[in-house]
């Protein structure tokens, strides 16, 4: 009895611990904590790809909630921006969530090698990481009331991409739109994070509707513990955010998603070389 009480524990405090630490990441960052969420599920809870990334949309559109309301108090959202690019990734994300998804086959075989679908989505994960940090690196300090034009390709090319990694992977795709208004629509990095958070909450609850529709079970008990753990992760993160220059919260930020990518793949590398 102990034993079972001690892991029923034991699994609380990981859960819990998962939430905030998901839930600081959407505070500074914007990103949906997905980055965190689906390899916390995946590899420290055992979740297979797919159920984490159900779960995953629903903590990303909580924890955007929260911190898209601040974002809107600091008047740190840019809305034309989050209207443009969410009408195009709202479709996107929709579709793939409700229709693509599901059909996704359990693997693929390739060089006649059969590989786990779990497997290619969370390799596929770690380079768009990859290309997030990228993305930040071209941050430049710009002239905030500088009206800027977009190229309306690549705003519609972006929206059904990111609408795609959304609706594929359970990410609220921060990590992908953040950088996007820092380097193309030239947002200081403040203003980038509250516009990606409104943006979040928007295709996360699309997202949300889509796997309704193809009936979504989920654990309540689970997602009130991690959701109690990631509200206090999100207004530790805020606060962190508001008292820290935007030159080091890029730096962390690609630090932080580097690191995340190359765990990711550093795993699915090690674990396809033992299987073949």
């Amino acid at each position: 009895m102990e034993i079972f009480d001690g892991i029923i524990h034991g699994y609380f405090l990981i859960t819990l611990i998962s939430g905030f630490f998901s839930g600081s990441i959407v505070g500074l960052f914007g990103a949906g904590g997905g980055i965190v969420t689906v390899p916390i599920l995946v590899y420290a809870l055992g979740f297979s790809q797919y159920n984490a990334t159900r779960y995953s949309m629903i903590f990303i559109g909580a924890n955007a909630a929260v911190s898209a309301i601040n974002a809107q108090k600091m008047k740190q959202i840019k809305w034309n921006s989050v209207f443009t690019l969410g009408i195009i990734s709202f479709v996107s994300v929709f579709l793939f969530r409700t229709y693509l998804v599901p059909s996704i086959p359990k693997s693929f075989t390739i060089f006649s090698q059969t590989i786990a679908k779990d497997t290619l989505a969370m390799i596929f994960f770690s380079l768009l990481l990859f290309t997030a940090a990228y993305l930040m690196t071209k941050r430049k300090e710009v002239d905030t009331t500088e009206e800027v034009q977009n190229s309306p390709f690549r705003t519609i090319s972006f929206g059904v991409f990111l609408g795609a990694i959304i609706g594929l992977f359970g990410v609220g795709g921060g990590f992908l739109t953040t950088p996007y208004f820092v380097a193309f629509d030239k947002q200081n990095v403040k203003t980038a994070i509250g516009t990606s958070t409104a943006l979040l909450l928007i295709n996360s609850i699309v997202g949300i509707i889509g796997d309704l529709i193809t009936s979504l079970n989920v654990d309540l008990l689970f997602v009130l513990i991690f959701l109690l753990g990631s509200f206090g992760g999100v207004w530790a993160g805020i606060i962190v955010k508001n008292r820290v220059s935007n030159s080091k919260l890029s730096l962390f930020f690609i630090y932080l998603v580097s690191t995340i990518g190359i765990g990711v793949l550093a795993k699915e590398v090690y674990s396809l070389c033992l299987n073949h």
